[in-house]
């Protein structure tokens, strides 16, 4: 109603791309964006929200060019920088995202969320003891950023760290029990290096009896590895032979 009485309320398509962009309407809150930047060119805040639903169709390129702009009319924008530095990730330029991580950092010192996407960098580029620090971080300054504890146990469960691990997938199933991928890692969960044969035995029976759980439940995943879902890696021990 508003923008039908007021077409050039620039805070009327902004609220409206919001709402959009939260459903999931990616094209109609481009439209939206787009309006608003258009109207108001030096609306710092509209551009970065149009790079975020660019960046969500994987207009990467366009979407990179949006927060600079946004950044350029507003330097000190640590929003900004992590998703600047979350689509050079994609594009595999670690080392531009890594100075867009720390610029944020920098910025926003309790930014939680660039903690857990600098530790999603620092895992791709193989520093998992490094990685295990952001991630800390991040879930110690917002603890319910569920996905910062699914990233810890991986980097813990990497690391051996195999009971450190579980207690952190059984918090993501506590803050987000209809979550899919999490209660695959926490039921699928396996020790790297058994102890003894009995461990052997008593993990097999575990995932077995996990596995036909699973396998009775309504469970869809469309992308595993990007909703969470991650290896876990078991070394046949020839101390059980079958």
């Amino acid at each position: 109603n508003t923008l039908n009485l007021q077409p050039d309320f620039v805070d009327a398509h902004t609220r409206l791309g919001n709402i959009l962009r939260d459903r999931h309407q990616f094209e109609e809150a481009t439209l939206c964006y787009r309006r608003a930047v258009k109207l108001k060119p030096d609306f710092a805040e509209a551009y970065n929200s149009l790079g975020t639903v660019l960046q969500a169709q994987n207009f990467l390129e366009e979407a990179v060019l949006y927060y600079r702009h946004a950044l350029a009319l507003k330097p000190d924008f640590a929003e900004v920088y992590n998703n600047l530095g979350n689509v050079l990730f994609v594009q595999s330029r670690p080392d531009d995202a890594l100075v867009c991580y720390r610029y944020a950092l920098i910025l926003k010192p309790g930014f939680a969320e660039a903690y857990n996407n600098f530790g999603n960098l620092l895992k791709a580029m193989f520093e998992i003891e490094e990685a295990e620090y952001y991630y800390q971080q991040a879930s110690t300054l917002q603890p319910n950023l569920v996905t910062a504890y699914n990233n810890l146990a991986d980097v813990l469960y990497l690391q051996g760290k195999f009971v450190e691990a579980r207690l952190n997938l059984h918090l993501t199933t506590k803050l987000d029990p209809h979550n899919t991928a999490y209660r695959i890692n926490r039921l699928l969960l396996l020790p790297l290096l058994p102890r003894t044969p009995q461990e052997i035995l008593d993990s097999r029976q575990r995932l077995e009896r996990n596995l036909a759980y699973l396998a009775n439940q309504d469970l869809h995943l469309k992308d595993p590895w990007k909703e969470g879902v991650f290896n876990n890696l078991f070394f046949a021990s020839p101390a059980v032979a079958d």
